[in-house]
C-alpha cells in the first residue's frame, strides 16, 4: 500500500498501532514546519454515535491538535429538510421557546449584537414555522449544497481560537492563580485585577457580574472558559484583518480549513444533520448519555466545538463562515439549533481588510497533508 493511501480513513483503521506510529512519524517529518515544537503525541480512540477513529492527538507550540485521516468521495451538505428529526418537537408549542433559551443560549447581550451591527430582533424572511414545509425550506436554504468531494488527510486544532491571539495561559478567578507564561501575565495583571475588582456603588454591586471577556486591543484578550466559569483563558492580542490572518498562518506552516474540510472535520461526513444524532431538544434528562453532553464533548475525530452562538468560525473563503452569532430571544427551535449543524451556512461575509474582533471571530488551524 502506498504511503498516501495509508492515510485514507478506511485503510488507516486497518493499521496496527505500531504501523500508525511509523506512518505518522513520516507525516510529521515531511509536512510539519520545522519551526514548530512538537511537545508530545499519543494515540487516542475517539467515538461519537458509533463512529470511531483511533488516531493521534498531539501538542504543537502549546496547542492541541488531532490527526484526521482523509476520505475519498465523501458526501457532504444537506438537502433533506427535517428528515430524521422528531417533527413533533419541531412543531411544538410556541410557549416552550423561553425555556429553550437556557439550552441554546448565548452569552452575548443585545448591546454586543447591536455594536456588531446585528439585529436584536432576529427577524427572518420566513413564516412562524407552523408547518413542516416552512421548516424544511428553512433548513435546506441555510445548509450547504449536497456534493461528493475528496477530503485530504489533515492535522487540525482541537479547539478554535480567537482571531489575532495566541494562548498564554489560564487564570483562575477564585484562587487568583495563573498557569502559563508568567512574564506575559505580569504585563496584564494590574488591568485584570481592576477588571474583576471594580469600584462599585452599593446599587451597582447588586447587579454587577463578572465579564465573559475582556479585550485590550494589541495587548491581551481574556475570555471565560465555557467548561469552567471560574477560569479564563489569557491570550496575547494583535489586531488583524482576514488577509493578515491568512498570511500569518501560512508563514507559520498552517492554513485555514476549506468549507469541505471544516464540515468533514466537525461532522465526520455523517448523513445526519447534526453530528451528535437526531435530537433537537437538548434536555439533560439522561446525564450519562444526553444529547447536550454529546454536543459539548469530543466528536469522532476528537475535535471540540462551541455550544454557544457567540461567534463565527472562519474558513479559507471569506464569503463562507460557519456557526453564527445571534440572540436566541423569540427564536423558533430550529433557528436556535440549526447553526450547530456542520452543514449550516451563515449569511455573514467577512471583508478582507476589516479588522476582526476576537470576541466575534474564531478560526481553526490546519495542516493539509497534500502530496502534490
Amino acid at each position: 500500500m502506498e504511503f498516501y493511501d495509508c492515510l485514507q480513513i478506511n485503510n488507516w483503521k486497518q493499521l496496527t498501532d505500531d504501523e500508525k506510529t511509523e506512518i505518522f512519524a513520516a507525516v510529521l517529518k515531511f509536512f510539519l514546519n520545522p519551526r514548530l515544537s512538537l511537545d508530545w503525541q499519543r494515540l487516542v480512540t475517539f467515538d461519537m454515535c458509533g463512529m470511531k477513529c483511533r488516531t493521534f492527538e498531539l501538542m504543537l507550540n502549546g496547542e492541541v491538535f488531532v490527526f484526521i485521516p482523509g476520505q475519498k468521495e465523501v458526501i457532504l451538505g444537506w438537502d433533506f429538510g427535517s428528515q430524521g428529526l422528531k417533527t413533533h418537537e419541531l412543531l411544538g408549542e410556541v410557549d416552550t421557546i423561553e425555556g429553550d433559551q437556557q439550552k441554546y443560549g448565548t452569552s452575548l447581550t443585545f448591546a454586543d449584537l447591536a455594536a456588531f451591527g446585528k439585529s436584536v430582533d432576529n427577524e427572518e424572511e420566513y413564516d412562524d414555522f407552523r408547518y413542516l414545509e416552512d421548516i424544511d425550506r428553512y433548513i435546506n436554504q441555510r445548509t450547504s449544497s449536497l456534493r461528493k468531494v475528496d477530503i485530504p488527510p489533515m492535522i487540525v486544532a482541537k479547539r478554535s481560537q480567537p482571531v489575532g491571539t495566541n494562548l498564554r495561559g489560564s487564570y483562575n478567578l477564585v484562587s487568583g492563580n495563573f498557569v502559563g507564561d508568567l512574564a506575559f501575565f505580569d504585563q496584564c495583571q494590574d488591568e485584570i485585577y481592576r477588571t474583576f475588582n471594580p469600584e462599585l456603588s452599593l446599587a451597582d454591586s447588586l447587579t454587577w457580574t463578572y465579564p465573559v471577556s475582556v479585550l485590550q486591543t494589541d495587548h491581551f484578550y481574556l475570555t471565560q472558559r465555557w467548561e469552567d466559569s471560574d477560569s479564563y483563558h489569557l491570550y496575547d492580542h494583535s489586531d488583524c484583518n482576514y488577509g493578515e490572518l491568512w498570511l500569518s498562518l501560512h508563514r507559520a506552516g498552517f492554513q485555514l480549513l476549506s468549507e469541505d474540510a471544516w464540515e468533514f472535520a466537525v461532522g465526520g461526513g455523517t448523513r445526519r444533520l447534526f453530528r451528535w444524532g437526531n435530537e433537537v431538544r437538548l434536555d439533560n434528562d439522561h446525564p450519562f448519555d444526553s444529547a447536550l453532553k454529546k454536543m459539548r464533548g469530543e466528536n469522532m475525530f476528537g475535535l471540540v466545538q462551541s455550544d454557544e452562538l457567540t461567534h463565527y468560525e472562519l474558513t479559507d473563503n471569506s464569503d463562507l463562515v460557519k456557526l453564527d452569532m445571534r440572540s436566541t430571544k423569540g427564536c423558533h427551535l430550529i433557528e436556535q439549533i440549526l447553526p450547530f449543524s456542520s452543514y449550516y451556512q451563515s449569511n455573514h461575509q467577512v471583508k478582507i481588510n476589516e479588522k476582526l474582533d476576537p470576541r466575534f471571530y474564531h478560526y481553526r488551524k490546519g495542516i493539509i497533508i497534500d502530496p502534490n
